[in-house]
């Protein structure tokens, strides 16, 4: 039986997930913006990549555990898992073979991951709002 801890778990999750694609952007727009090559910011980003595959397998993993009867939230959560890990080996294509054409994908890729980054928190979170049995435990 999926609990309203469950669908909690998932948001937060999710949602640190998201976080994790914002920041991302930003740390990508200070190295762009400015030099192209600058090593530390690419590093950065570099670990913010991992970071957020992580954090997005442990997503996915909970919602396939304990929200697989939610079809959209768990293929959804499937597909960031794949659309994050063939982002970080386009950004890995960029900066360690200097494959600079990878950019016209990587970039535009981003934003869909920018996308469905915040459509399944607020999927998971709209789930714990209207779960019936969140109103016996506020009270």
């Amino acid at each position: 039986m999926t609990t309203r801890r469950d669908r909690l778990i998932a948001a937060i999750l999710l949602g640190l997930t998201a976080i994790l694609i914002v920041l991302q952007g930003v740390w990508a727009g200070l190295f762009l913006a400015s030099d192209p090559r600058s090593d530390s910011w690419i590093h950065v980003h570099d670990l913010g990549a991992w970071a957020t595959l992580l954090c997005s397998v442990a997503a996915a993993a909970w919602v396939t555990l304990r929200l697989r009867s939610d079809r959209a939230l768990w293929l959804g959560s499937v597909a960031l898992v794949l659309a994050i890990a063939g982002e970080a080996h386009l950004g890995g294509q960029i900066t360690d073979n200097g494959d600079d054409a990878l950019t016209a994908v990587h970039v535009p890729l981003a934003l869909v991951l920018m996308g469905l980054g915040v459509w399944l928190p607020t999927r998971a979170a709209r789930l714990v709002r209207t779960d019936p049995t969140s109103a016996m435990l506020d009270s």
